[in-house]
């Protein structure tokens, strides 16, 4: 069982790997500044929805990862951060995105996740 345990975060660090390099490939020269600004000065510097809303997909991942972990901190700080950068995508969309809403939606009813 200790095996199992092992070779599952093992995966996960490498998955963690993964998001961590897709979000640098995402956010280009952004990368290390975006992480640590709230969310408005954060999308507004990013500017693009689409982008934006990527970037919340890559913070969904990375608090599944965290999830699995049993970092439940990380996971739910992530997962308060994809709400905000999504809704920020969204007021920024210029035209009406249902698939973004349905993500949103069923993203804010996960317990435990206040925006």
């Amino acid at each position: 069982m200790l095996n199992v345990a092992a070779d599952l975060a093992s995966n996960l660090a490498r998955v963690r790997d993964q998001v961590a390099e897709a979000t640098i490939n995402l956010l280009g020269p952004l990368a290390t500044l975006v992480p640590r600004l709230e969310t408005e000065s954060a999308a507004e510097l990013l500017a693009d929805p689409d982008r934006i809303f990527g970037y919340a997909q890559l913070l969904d991942l990375d608090a599944s990862i965290s999830a699995g972990l049993g970092e439940a901190a990380s996971e739910a700080e992530s997962r308060r951060r994809a709400l905000e950068f999504a809704t920020a995508a969204l007021a920024r969309a210029p035209e009406p995105r249902p698939d973004w809403e349905r993500w949103i939606t069923e993203r804010r009813d996960v317990p435990g996740i206040r925006l």
